[in-house]
């Protein structure tokens, strides 16, 4: 995580760390599982490519999930 932060770090030409990956900082807490989870989660909702979103554009995407976390049988219930 760190190395990710300080790689967007110098991505922004010097400028200060943006609030928002501080607050990722609770997701380095997470056990590998959860954070796998929680990641991937992030990734779909950034694969809407909109700011403002529905809980329905994801669950679009929730067999893409269910594909990478075959023993989660509840995923839509997760998603929220």
């Amino acid at each position: 995580m760190r190395q990710l932060a300080s790689q967007f770090a110098r991505r922004q030409s010097g400028s200060k760390l943006p609030h928002s990956i501080g607050r990722l900082r609770p997701v380095e807490k997470l056990n590998y599982e959860a954070r796998g989870w929680t990641l991937d989660v992030l990734n779909v909702v950034r694969s809407v490519g909109k700011k403002e979103f529905y809980l329905s554009d994801i669950y679009l995407r929730d067999e893409e999930l269910a594909r990478l976390h075959p023993k989660n049988l509840h995923v839509r219930d997760k998603i929220r």
